[in-house]
């Protein structure tokens, strides 16, 4: 049987080499997630960018933009497990277009009424608790 010296970058979060976007999620200290939902959830390729990005994301905010048929309900309540994990705060509020393809027309996409006012309020709320972690991470960082 043929063993792996180092067999803990294999299981250890994060995946491996630093990738294109890890500088851009490092320097950030909120996160606007905008997502489908996809099979009762988020892509596939969403939950590579978070898995693979594991030391990047900890201790800062997000908030959720899903779509879908059901505004995209269940991708935003899987994601906010997920970032639990990372130690990423999630916002109470998050926004779900239900059908946004047919908010498009000639002038691109218009928003049903009050989607404008409920993303605000995420995004207060996001800018809030990115403050806070930053002056956390900046003067208290976490003990590992």
């Amino acid at each position: 049987m043929r063993t792996c010296r180092n067999w803990s970058r294999f299981w250890a979060p994060g995946g491996g080499p630093r990738s294109a976007i890890a500088d851009r999620i490092e320097r950030a200290d909120g996160y606007v997630i905008a997502t489908p939902e996809y099979n009762h959830s988020y892509p596939a390729g969403l939950k590579r960018a978070i898995d693979w990005h594991y030391g990047e994301w900890m201790f800062k905010a997000a908030t959720v933009l899903s779509y879908g048929v059901h505004g995209g309900l269940l991708a935003t309540e899987h994601l906010r497990g997920v970032f639990a994990d990372l130690h990423v705060v999630t916002t109470r509020r998050a926004v779900g277009l239900r059908a946004p393809w047919n908010d498009i027309g000639d002038d691109g996409f218009t928003p049903p009424p009050g989607t404008g006012e409920a993303f605000d309020e995420a995004l207060r709320e996001l800018v809030w608790w990115a403050a806070t972690l930053h002056t956390a991470r900046r003067d208290r960082p976490f003990q590992h």
